[in-house]
């Protein structure tokens, strides 16, 4: 009698693996950066990510092409390259017990290097610039942030 039971558990566990997933399953429609943002960073290479879980946020770094070609030759920034620092709130994964997932965009942060590298950071929905004051830190911040990298 365990032996069937245990076979007819299985039969449903492997029936059930069977379902075909919808498009709202696999497409995190509201992490996606809105495309008002002045710039395509979700086309940009992720270099780093973080947790904040304080404030229930995570955050990715990105870098645009010509960053990622000096940060992978060892060479700091060039003049132009720009990366992004896109923090989401946190929310549960419908998927994972547990996992976290990013969910609507808390702030876009934008460095592009020069003489003195410009920061400008957008929030909101749809996302608008934000005012920032000199010597804020923000682009201190990012600029500290170290890429991590694969072998």
């Amino acid at each position: 009698m365990k032996i069937a039971g245990g076979v007819m558990l299985l039969a449903l566990a492997v029936v059930g693996c069977g379902k075909q997933p919808v498009e709202s399953d696999v497409i995190n429609e509201v992490a996606k950066v809105s495309a008002t943002s002045p710039y395509a960073v979700m086309d940009w290479t992720p270099i780093s990510t973080s947790v904040n879980r304080g404030e229930g946020t995570m955050a990715t770094l990105f870098a645009d092409e010509s960053a990622v070609k000096h940060l992978r030759s060892g060479v700091a920034y060039g003049e132009s390259d720009q990366i992004a620092l896109v923090t989401w709130k946190q929310r549960e994964d419908p998927h994972w017990f547990g996992a976290r997932i990013p969910g609507e965009v808390v702030r876009v942060e934008i460095v592009t290097m020069g003489l003195a590298p410009t920061y400008g950071r957008f929030a909101g929905t749809p996302l608008v610039p934000e005012k920032t004051s000199d010597g804020d830190g923000g682009e201190k911040a990012i600029l500290a942030m170290k890429p991590a990298w694969t072998p």
